[in-house]
This record gives structure tokens, C-alpha cells and sequence, in this order.
């Protein structure tokens, strides 16, 4: 099997292609220089499956400049994958796209089949975001939705960021306690894998642990197993007024189900987030 990855050279796609490597499928990355310099074609042209993890990274202040990065290397990134997919990618059978739970809202309880959505920035993108990526089911092809939680590791995504100060003996927590819906990178390797074994799995599936903690609650524990000596509590008016509308992120957390997955027998490694922690700042 060769498995084209958009984004391969990112977080995400660099677990996600090692893990691959491993089951013995030969990868071939993708990158955004691809779509521009005519690489695309030929690194699709012999592919069976094609993973999207393209997308600009949603931590930082959303100015104007910033919110059209997100929007396009999502939107428009998917869209143009999936036009040289009908053109030259015949042999493509299965379409694995990455999204987020940021599409739900804060108020309700979501599994798969949930229709509430936010009404903000983030939720907006998501929503075009994989109404691109439906486009490929009228051609019969296999199109599975990754809405995935915040991805935990150790060598990127929101750990990266944190774990400077909170080593150095200085974090801080939110006083929130809305969901933090989390998901150890190995565990999103795991279910890709998952995915590609099980041909008759398709459409939305929701990548998050099934032991969700609160915002306050992760923040606490990863001080705790990073030692740190110093807290500072931070209200989310004012991570509002350092952050803007992005504070959201880290404000405004969604319960999440994994319902598909758990109804599929999935084995979570790291189910949580003690689990998590320990494997990423304690390993053996």
C-alpha cells in the first residue's frame, strides 16, 4: 500500500508517517510547495490512500493576516487536493481528512452524530473545511473526517509551547472548567491505523480520549508532573485580553465523545491524561 501524507513533514504527519513505515506501507510526503510546483502530481499518482494533515497552526494572535493563513491552508489547500485527486489520482480509494471538535459548541454533549455547532472563527473554518473534503464521496470514494482533540507529545503541538516555563518552574492555570478534550499523538497513529485496516469504516469519527478532564484541571497536572513551583492563576478575561478571540482555544473546551471508536473495540494507549503525561515527561 502507498499512502500519500499532505502535511507529512509537520507534528503530526511525521508521527503519523513513521507509525506507517513501521506497518511496513511505503509513504510519500506531501508538502504546500507540492501543490504549487507541479510535485503533486507525481507523488499522488500511484497512491492507494491520501491522509490531509495540511493547516496552519491555530496557537498565536488571529490577526487579519493570521485568520486568512488558517482559513486557506485548510480550505483552499483541501480544496486543491482534492481537484488533483479527480484528475490524477485514480488510484486514491480512501481519503482521510484531519479536522477538530473546535465545530462543536460548548454547551451540549457531542458524539458523531452531533449538529451543534459554534458560531465563531474556528468553527466557521472547520465547517468549509469539510464540506471540501465531501466533494470526493460523489466519485465512491472512501472519505473519513478526523475530529480531533488537542494533540499531546513531545516534540510538538501545545506541549511544545508549555512545557519551557513549566519546567523552569513557572506555569500557570486557567480558572475554567469547561472540557479539555485531549488525544496522545500515538493514540491518533493508532486509530489512522485503525482506519486503513477497516475498509468499512467512513465518515466522521471523533479523535479524543474517553477520560476527558476539565482546563483547570489540565493545567494543574501538568504542573504537578513538571514540578513546578510557581503557579499563577489566569481568568480567562484576561487570557482574553493577551489573546484575543484565539483565547478561545484555551477557554472554551467541547465534551466530546468517542463514540464510534469505543463502539469499535479501539484500545486507547494513553486513555488519560495521567496516562499521557507520564508517558511523554516521565518515559522509561
Amino acid at each position: 500500500m502507498k499512502i500519500g501524507i499532505a502535511g507529512g513533514n509537520g507534528f503530526i504527519g511525521k508521527n503519523v508517517a513513521s507509525y506507517l513505515r513501521g506497518k511496513g506501507a511505503e509513504v510519500s510526503i506531501i508538502v504546500r510547495g507540492d501543490l504549487e510546483n507541479g510535485g503533486l502530481k507525481e507523488k499522488i499518482r500511484d497512491c492507494d490512500v491520501l491522509v490531509n494533515l495540511m493547516g496552519e497552526p491555530v496557537n498565536g494572535f488571529w490577526t487579519i493576516g493570521k485568520r486568512k493563513k488558517i482559513y486557506e491552508s485548510r480550505v483552499l489547500t483541501t480544496r486543491r487536493l482534492i481537484d488533483f485527486i479527480e484528475e490524477f489520482g485514480r488510484n486514491i480509494t480512501t481519503f482521510v481528512q484531519i479536522s477538530g471538535v473546535g465545530i462543536y459548541d460548548n454547551k451540549h454533549i457531542h458524539n458523531e452524530e452531533s449538529k451543534f455547532t459554534a458560531y465563531d472563527f474556528l468553527s466557521g473554518v472547520i465547517v468549509d473545511w469539510e464540506k471540501e473534503t465531501r466533494r470526493l464521496s460523489v466519485g465512491g470514494r472512501r472519505i473519513v473526517i478526523m475530529r480531533m482533540g488537542i494533540v499531546l507529545g513531545n516534540n510538538g503541538g501545545i506541549l511544545k509551547t508549555l512545557l519551557g516555563p513549566f519546567r523552569n518552574g513557572v506555569g500557570f492555570t486557567i480558572k475554567c472548567d469547561e472540557n479539555f478534550p485531549f488525544i496522545h499523538i500515538k493514540d491518533v497513529c493508532g486509530i489512522v491505523g485503525l482506519i486503513l485496516d477497516n475498509t468499512d469504516i467512513e465518515g466522521i469519527i471523533n479523535v479524543v480520549s474517553p477520560k476527558q478532564v476539565t482546563i483547570h484541571d489540565f493545567f494543574s497536572t501538568l504542573a504537578l508532573y513538571c514540578h513546578t513551583r510557581i503557579i499563577i492563576p489566569v481568568a480567562p478575561a484576561i487570557l482574553h485580553c493577551i489573546l484575543g478571540e484565539s483565547s478561545v482555544m484555551l477557554t472554551h473546551g467541547q465534551n466530546v465523545l468517542p463514540e464510534r471508536l469505543i463502539g469499535w473495540g479501539y484500545s486507547f494507549q494513553y486513555g488519560s491524561l495521567a496516562q499521557a503525561l507520564t508517558s511523554i515527561l516521565e518515559p522509561d
